[in-house]
């Protein structure tokens, strides 16, 4: 049986404690007060333990942030719940802390564990945006991305800092038409009057083109010729080449859609997929590979395109709730026991 959330005011002080120790100087003092606060009710040790669950991904932050800045990251990793609305009015008010922030993010923006937490424009794990950009080219940013917006007199630049988007590119209204560009940390994608879709991964950056051409620009290769995919053509950019890629088994850009249109697709694939769409936890047991799947998935009720598949294949769904996150487990339906003669 999962244990119940802790009362707000309590995750409330944990995030407090959390900025004390870890983004600010502690001494012996502090240490001490907080091992007495996290004693003194067994609701504080479960309030810092879930904390310390949903902070995984920002401890390699560096130390010595502002109480802002290390707040407003905290707040944004936990998830938009009553609880997060409180933690966020926790951080302070009035221009001084805006301002404080602001220098904050000035100083540590380019580092590379922040890029995505400080991006202008991210969404969290089952959310997705449409952005208008200035020039009519319509942004369509998938689950858990990050993106920075750069348009300058000389270039149109979309930084990916996390994450997989849709570009639908206008062209540009300038008298000299300037170059639309996507960044990553592998390269340059240059749109040529184009639609497409771009997903970062952490050895390369895969792209679909859907329609037209996008050049291509190893960043490590900065005097080579681009690379030209063409609509239709799939690519995997690293920061040395560009090289063909397989077409996947679905539509790469449904999900902006609302759904995951796939066709034989293995089953744990599938669920793979899905999992980057759920807020929660989407795990699964082996033994699920021999299953291939055709069809369209909504993707904002997952434990309902769950359920509408075990309807056609044998399988479990088992929900569970761990900490402050739902998490869903698929396994396969054991066969029916034989009749007792």
């Amino acid at each position: 049986m999962s244990r119940p959330a802790p009362p707000l005011e309590t995750v409330d002080q944990a995030i407090q404690w959390m900025i004390a120790l870890h983004y600010q100087p502690a001494d012996d003092d502090t240490r001490t007060r907080f091992e007495t606060w996290r004693a003194a009710d067994p609701q504080h040790a479960l309030a810092w333990q879930q904390l310390q669950d949903i902070g995984n991904g920002l401890r390699q932050l560096p130390a010595g942030l502002s109480p802002q800045l290390a707040s407003s990251a905290l707040a944004h990793a936990a998830p938009r719940t009553a609880a997060r609305r409180r933690a966020l009015k926790t951080l302070g008010g009035g221009s001084a802390a805006v301002a404080a922030l602001g220098v904050a993010l000035w100083i540590t923006r380019d580092t590379p564990a922040w890029r995505p937490l400080l991006a202008e424009h991210r969404t969290r794990r089952g959310e997705r945006r449409t952005l208008t950009l200035a020039d009519g080219s319509t942004l369509h940013l998938g689950t858990d991305s990050a993106v920075d917006i750069d348009y300058s007199p000389q270039q149109r630049r979309i930084v990916l800092r996390q994450g997989e988007i849709l570009l639908d590119s206008a062209p540009d209204s300038h008298s000299v038409p300037r170059p639309l560009l996507v960044a990553t940390r592998h390269g340059l994608l240059h749109a040529l009057g184009t639609r497409f879709t771009v997903r970062l991964q952490a050895d390369a950056t895969l792209l679909h083109v859907l329609q037209d051409r996008v050049a291509l620009h190893p960043a490590g290769q900065p005097a080579a010729a681009p690379v030209i995919a063409t609509a239709g053509q799939a690519f995997r950019l690293t920061r040395e080449q560009a090289v063909p890629a397989d077409i996947p088994p679905h539509d790469p850009a449904a999900w902006a859609d609302g759904v995951l249109s796939v066709r034989d697709m293995p089953l744990p694939r599938l669920l793979d997929e899905l999992a980057r769409h759920y807020p929660g936890r989407l795990q699964y047991a082996d033994g699920l590979a021999p299953f291939t799947v055709s069809g369209t998935f909504q993707l904002d009720d997952i434990p309902r395109t769950l359920a509408l598949l075990a309807e056609s294949l044998p399988l479990h769904i088992e929900a569970r709730s761990v900490w402050w996150r739902d998490s869903l487990h698929v396994s396969r339906r054991p066969p029916p026991a034989a009749p007792v003669r």
